[in-house]
């Protein structure tokens, strides 16, 4: 190693830079051990004016690669250097011959790992074929002018970006493919499996576009493989995406798993996706979407076969839910429990309240504060307190002695619950309406400043009980009355208009 080595090892910038002026610029291309030349090392070591001292002097040291075929800039990418000197050596390093850094295997990589540091491809010539353009790189940086300065918007923006950009590349990459001869092509694919694991993560875009830029793919394994991840993994949006032809809806039903794809729906999903949801009754409901999804773009005959064990693919639906159901069943009986025990209480509550009424009652039997509209209030807060009490009780007692069985849980139970709290929910606000404008009646004329007071303290609850409960009513309000499933029933019969709807 000369001198130059050694001090672009161990970090020495100004040293580097007074013997690059006095160096030859064929001098700077001398290799150490491993390959590297100083401008490997002042990339490994994140020093940007090393690196600049160098470039400046020597252009090329940026094309020579080491040992293992790396440039510098893909040595400072997988060592996670400065993100200014990978800006830096992104712009100086070119795709020219012999090397070509952003060919092959090792291109891949560098874009891969480029992407992971926060760059992203903004050049609208391709990076992958150019050779005469530079790799355009842009980091999104903190004090961009261009960003607000409101946080919260500052995420949504870079998600927002981070997802185009994301798309751009993709787009990049499947348009490299394209000089790939059909063989070559499968072989990547299969080798890389990207629509599998795509299909696994919900990734629609990169399937969309791979389907885009080769839809033979469709007919071939992986297109039954969409379908197949999407149902294992429970992926609503590459279900959707896989049932958008009517030709290809039969051809998967029929092709994606024996002995029919209601046996597939069947088995239980991983576990990530089944924690997604909240609460247990979620999970069964969820459950019972998809696999009724499922029958509806399958061949009614084909729900009677059999699988090796002699059963259908609904009691192997509920065989494997056994605990699920139980589970979701306790849930329900807990939570109808302890509603209905509120419920009965604000009932009672309010029948007795309506015949002692506040102020008494003159020589008739007529309510001294009959014609005060406070009294009004009182008594008609207090009649919707009672009615909607009552419903609410009977909401959770047909909850209580309700079956449990599967399909209970898809419709019928989550609308019974959903009625029965916000029922619940208007009980209680009336109720503390009423018993606001009880006392409102007896102090008003005593302390004229009363209903401030009142109110603030009678809203507090009601908000306290809406704040806790308010997540759990908006989830199970989209899971029953919002489908996730965007598809017509493509097994219907002609002349049948009611055939279509959503497929949960």
């Amino acid at each position: 190693m000369n001198a130059l080595l050694v001090a672009s090892c161990n970090g020495q910038t100004k040293f580097v830079e007074k013997l690059v002026e006095r160096m030859p610029e064929k001098a700077l291309e001398k290799r150490g051990p491993g390959g590297y030349t100083a401008l490997h090392h002042a990339a490994i070591g994140g020093h940007l004016k090393m690196a600049k001292a160098l470039i400046r002097k020597n252009p090329k040291l940026t094309q020579i690669t080491d040992n293992d075929g790396k440039t510098p800039l893909l040595c400072a990418v997988l060592l996670f250097s400065r993100h200014k000197l990978v800006r830096y050596l992104a712009l100086k390093t070119t795709n020219e011959k012999p090397e070509r850094p952003f060919s092959g295997c090792k291109g891949g990589d560098l874009m891969v790992n480029l992407t992971h540091m926060g760059f992203h491809v903004c050049d609208e010539d391709d990076p992958l074929e150019t050779s005469d353009q530079d790799l355009g790189v842009e980091k999104q940086s903190q004090s961009n002018e261009a960003k607000t300065q409101v946080p919260c918007i500052n995420k949504v923006t870079d998600k927002k970006l981070g997802h185009e950009r994301a798309c751009k590349l993709v787009h990049l990459c499947l348009e490299a493919l394209l000089d790939y001869n059909e063989r070559k092509r499968n072989e990547y694919f299969d080798k890389q499996k990207i629509l599998h694991f795509a299909a696994r993560c919900g990734v629609v875009e990169i399937v969309t576009a791979s389907l885009h830029y080769f839809p033979d793919l469709i007919f071939s394994e992986h297109g039954s493989l969409i379908l197949k991840n999407a149902i294992q993994c429970r992926q609503e949006k590459i279900f959707n995406l896989a049932c958008k032809k009517t030709s290809l809806d039969k051809m998967f039903a029929t092709m994606c798993y024996e002995p029919s794809i209601s046996h597939l729906a069947a088995k239980l999903p991983i576990k990530r996706r089944l924690s997604d949801d909240s609460y247990a009754a979620s999970q069964m409901q969820r459950e019972m979407q998809w696999y009724k999804a499922i029958e509806r773009i399958e061949h009614p005959r084909m729900r009677q076969l059999r699988s090796e064990e002699g059963k259908t693919g609904f009691e192997c639906f509920s065989e494997n839910r056994k605990q699920m159901r139980e589970n979701a069943e306790k849930w329900m009986k807990d939570t109808s429990d302890s509603s209905m025990l509120v419920s009965t209480l604000i009932a009672t509550v309010a029948f007795a309240a309506a015949f002692t009424v506040p102020g008494g009652n003159n020589d008739r039997g007529i309510p001294i504060f009959l014609n005060d509209t406070s009294f009004a209030v009182f008594f008609y807060s207090d009649a919707l307190a009672l009615f909607s009490s009552v419903t609410a009780i009977l909401m959770f007692l047909s909850i209580l002695t309700s079956s449990y069985k599967e399909e209970d849980f898809h419709r019928a139970l989550p609308k019974r619950m959903i009625i029965g709290l916000a029922s619940l929910f208007f009980a209680l606000a009336t109720m503390m309406v009423a018993f606001g404008a009880a006392l409102a009646i007896v102090l008003s004329e005593k302390i004229r400043w009363v209903w401030g007071p009142i109110i603030f303290l009678a809203s507090f609850p009601v908000t306290l009980f809406f704040r806790l409960q308010l997540p759990l009513f908006i989830e199970m309000i989209q899971s029953t009355y919002g489908s996730i499933f965007q598809r017509e029933k493509i097994w219907r019969l002609s002349g049948n208009p009611d055939a279509a709807g959503p497929l949960y």
